[in-house]
Parts: C-alpha cells; structure tokens; sequence
C-alpha cells in the first residue's frame, strides 16, 4: 500500500497565477528531483502497511509559500542554457531576540511559581546542500540558546536538526541513504507549535532518531525493477522527569524517556509495462525491534503480493494479499495471520492522486485513505486517515523514513507532495502500545501575495495488550483524544514586509478512559521586515490558553495555570 492523503479546500483567486500554473501542473515530484541531480536516485522504500506519519504545515516556516511549494515538488529549475548552482552550497544565518512571557512557568504544574520573565534567545541556522553526481546531501542544523533573567534554571540549548543524504555506490544499482532529525515539542500537547508559546524545560521533551541503509535498485527494462535492502534505525525519547509530579497518578505507568532500535530489511519485485495495464508487486518488509518498554524483543513480519489494474487513466483498481508476524512479548499482543485490502486509485488531474481502500492490517479492519489534489493552479488539498498498531517511537521513526527534507530544510513526503510534521499537538511521552487512529486534513492556497492554509489533525489512541512503562503498575494505561483545527495565513504587504498570522483551537481529553475534556486556543501574529538582502527584523505576539474544561482534561497535567502571552522582538543576519 502507497501512502498519500486526501482533503479539502476553496478559495477565490485573487491575481493571475503568473509562471507558477506551469510549475503546479507539471504534476508532484519526489523531494529529492528538487535538488539537482537527485531525480535519478532512486528512493529509499518507507515502511509498509503502517500508520500514516503527520502530514500538515510549519506554521514556523519563515516563507510558507516556499516551504509548500517545494513540498509539492513544484520549485523551478534552472532554464535550458542558463548557470547550474553550485553541487556544495553552505548557507547560514543567526538570529539575536527579546521575548517577554507573563508566564515561564506555564509547561507544567512543578513550575507554576516561576511568573513572567525576559528570554534572551540566540538562534544560528546552518543549511548544507550537495547536489553533485555521486552525492546528495540536505543538512539544517538550528540550535536555539535560551537565558532566562529571572529564572536562571530554566535557561537551556535547544537542539533542532533535520538532514538527510544520499549516496551512489555503483550507478544504477547500489545506493546508501542515511538521515536524521532532533525536534523538540510539548509533554502534554494541546499547544501548537513552539512559534505561539514558550516551552520551560519541564516541559519540552527532545526526540532524536537516525537511520543508515544501504539498498540495491535495478531495472529490469520492460520485465520491471526489483529493490532489497537493510537498515538499522535508532530513537530516543528524552521526557523531564519531574514533570511526572504534575500528572494524574492514573498516568504515570505510561509517561517517561524511551528509545527503540529498529533493524528492517525489505525486497521487492514490480513488474513493468511488459504486463501492460497490470501491475504486480511482491515483498516482505520485516522488522526487528530492541527498545523500552513494549518493543522489547518485538518483531513485525510481513509478506505482500500487491495487484493494480489500470481500468482507465483516471481510474485503477487496487487489491493486496499476504501474511503478518506482529508479536509483542512485552506488550501482550500479538497477530500471526492473513492481511488484506481492496480499494481504487484515482488520478483526476495533473499532479493529482487519492487513495481509498479498506484494509484488515494488524489484526482488525480499518479505513484507509490518502491523497494529494491539485483542486486548481492556487489551491491543492492533501491528507489522510490510517489505524494501526504503534507506539510513539515506530511513529517517530515511520515519519523519519518516509520524509526527505526539501530546499526549505523542512521534510516533505518522499512518495507524495505534501509536508510532513516532526512534532504534534498531543501527548508525547506515552511508552504504551495502542491501537492509533489518525486523521490528517489540509489545504493550501497559494497567491502571488498571499498564502493561505487550513489544517485539522485528529488523533486518538487506545491501549492494547497490558501496561508497560516506569512503574510496572496493574493500572489501567493512559488512553487520548484530540481534534484540532487550525488556520495560518502570510500577506506580503510590499516586498519586503510581511505579515503572518496563525490560529488553532482544540479539544484535547488525557486520562482513563479519556474522563473531561479541556479546550485550547493558541493564537500568533508577527511582522518581518527586509531592511536589505542580508538584514531583517520582526516582531512577534504569541500566546496560549485553556478556554473550557480543566487543564487535566485538556493537557493530561493538574494544578497549574496554562495561560501565556509572549511578545518577542529580534534581528535576523544571513551570511
């Protein structure tokens, strides 16, 4: 099964699309044809038959309008005849800030004494990019230094890194990709992105993952292409373990750091246009798993044999059988048996693909839809809806496999136009196995002055199998829902001043058998200007509130006060 998502969007044109009609209608495009030389390497397969990863928007993207077009695959190239950019390119930039917050304390109840404070923030982003023949690299490295004038104890480094590269071993037939990504996001979710509210360290939990796998890719002219590989992916969890303090005890058995080590081989063998309108598609994609908790020992086997027939040019008919090894020993769970699925694909327009079909994956039947349409030249919609077996870290390292950073140094789908998130809105540091229900909607409009997007993200998981975690205790694990909405917009009032803006509300409920339920509203706007080429400078308003329910409800924590308003100012120098 592919993975793509589908949603919906409408909004006026407001100008004439100019020269991006071409670039959206030439159609989506792996990240890596963005860069040069890496249209012709083939990419590396993401794990089958699992969960969707996050698709969505940054609504911390500096440009939003670059950030989704190179997502789509729609960046221009050069012109036939005209200069090459350089195979190594080095870009960097540093940035200086002032932010005053009425709440540091706001990320958990341990903290809830700490008042306002003034944040000092220095903030310096390196971007590596190598498109030469043999190898191509994408590298973003943006760590974020924070003093706190106050409260001293709270000043900290925070590590974002995203990268990933891709190396020809022999051309045509043997490749090493490697990639990696650090980001950090709430403990308890609920809050948006780290742009509308400042995060304490009692808070702010730090993922960090890799992956290393050398794969072999050949085509076999008409008769079709086979690909096998092997690839060993490492993720950590780093939670703030005094934070545990602030949380409901019906939680503590699933709240902590974690890690899991992930060995995968896969193998394939796709027919090709010697069949004609008939496609065939048989592999196995097997994992190994060493890690906290559930994943101790864990394995996941899975054998394919997938069939496509092409009815129409619109329309193709999709059917997959085969077999599954899911065992978790120190979950509780396990399911040896037959999976299945039955579904279409259709292609109404250019640069357009939606997938629906009902699958029976991990030992139960679910929907399973994913999509990305290019609805008109300014307006595409994209998501997708997918139940599965998982945990935080197979979440994490999934997203990381099936991502590939754009121009932008933000990650994009490999095997879809559409952008990918490394953080979420909803708990964070659950160690549990669950059964997960994801929805993913967005849409984007994209003007000549203006760019406009609408985001809703749902998400729900159910323990499966018996409790793991720090304490081992025979409670019943911590179960979450949340439905979030949001919508973001940048104007560009002249060419170099702009205004953003960002908006979400959500309904969040953490606890035994998700008890209350709390709401949230964060909301943001800022500023930039352009003084010269190398110079800018914005100021921004952020904050975050609780505006119904209790902030167990809502934040799965008790006893403190959520609210926070945040005003910042700061310098941005490029080099």
């Amino acid at each position: 099964m592919k993975q793509e998502r589908f949603f919906f969007f409408e909004k006026k044109k407001q100008k004439t699309f100019g020269c991006l009609v071409p670039l959206f209608m030439a159609g989506p495009a792996l990240a890596q044809a963005d860069l040069g030389g890496m249209a012709s390497v083939p990419a590396l397969p993401g794990p089958a038959d699992t969960v969707l990863p996050r698709s969505g928007v940054d609504a911390t993207a500096s440009d939003l309008r670059e950030h989704l077009l190179n997502a789509f695959g729609d960046t221009a190239q050069p012109s036939a005849g005209g200069p090459l950019p350089p195979e190594l390119q080095i870009t960097g930039q540093v940035g200086l800030s002032e932010e005053y917050t009425d709440n540091a304390g706001a990320a958990s109840g341990f903290g809830r004494n700490a008042g306002d404070d003034v944040i000092t923030s220095l903030s310096p982003v390196i971007n590596v990019v190598d498109t030469s023949q043999r190898l191509q690299v994408n590298l973003t490295y943006r760590p974020i230094g924070q003093l706190y004038a106050r409260n001293s104890n709270y000043s900290q480094i925070q590590e974002q890194f995203s990268g990933n590269g891709t190396a020809t071993v022999l051309p045509g037939f043997l490749f090493m990709d490697a990639r990696a990504a650090v980001s950090q996001q709430s403990v308890y979710g609920g809050l948006g992105p780290t742009a509308t509210v400042t995060l304490a360290p009692n808070d702010r939990q730090t993922t960090s993952s890799f992956s290393v796998s050398p794969y072999v890719s050949r085509t076999l002219g008409g008769a079709g292409s086979v690909q096998a590989g092997l690839g060993y992916t490492y993720s950590a969890t780093q939670a703030p373990g005094q934070s545990a303090a602030a949380l409901p005890a019906s939680s503590l058995n699933t709240y902590g750091s974690s890690f899991l080590g992930t060995e995968r081989g896969f193998a394939s063998y796709t027919t090709g246009e010697d069949l004609g309108r008939l496609q065939n598609k048989v592999g196995t994609d097997d994992s190994l798993y060493s890690g906290s908790g559930a994943l101790e020992g864990a394995r996941r086997i899975l054998l394919t044999d997938d069939v496509s027939y092409a009815v129409t040019r619109v329309f193709t008919v999709l059917g997959e059988a085969g077999w599954e090894d899911l065992d978790y020993p120190h979950g509780g769970y396990r399911y040896s048996g037959a999976i299945g699925s039955g579904g279409v694909q259709v292609t109404p327009l250019a640069g357009s693909k939606a997938t629906i079909e009902y699958r029976y994956v991990d030992g139960f039947g679910s929907a399973y839809v994913q999509g990305s349409v290019q609805v008109s030249p300014r307006i595409r919609v994209f998501g997708g809806y997918s139940e599965g077996i998982s945990t935080f870290q197979q979440d994490v390292q999934n997203t990381l496999l099936d991502g590939t950073n754009d121009v932008t140094g933000a990650a994009a789908s490999g095997l879809q136009a559409s952008p990918l998130l490394q953080s979420s809105n909803f708990f964070g540091a659950d160690q549990n196995l669950n059964r997960l229900d994801r929805l993913d909607a967005s849409a984007s409009y994209i003007g000549n002055w203006d760019t406009v997007t609408l985001s809703l993200q749902r998400e729900t998981t159910r323990p499966v199998g018996r409790t793991t975690g720090q304490t081992e205790q025979a409670s019943t694990p911590l179960s979450t829902s949340g439905i979030f909405g949001s919508v973001s917009e940048r104007h560009d009032l002249t060419p170099t001043l702009s205004l953003s803006v960002f908006v979400q509300y959500g309904t969040n409920s953490t606890g035994v058998a998700e008890q209350g339920s709390g709401q949230t509203l964060s909301v943001s706007a800022s500023v930039e200007k352009a003084f010269n080429d190398r110079l800018s400078g914005f100021l921004r308003f952020g904050g975050s509130y609780l505006v119904g329910g209790s902030e167990e409800a809502a934040l799965g924590t008790q006893g403190y006060r959520p609210d926070q308003t945040n005003v910042t100012a700061g310098v941005i120098r490029k080099f």
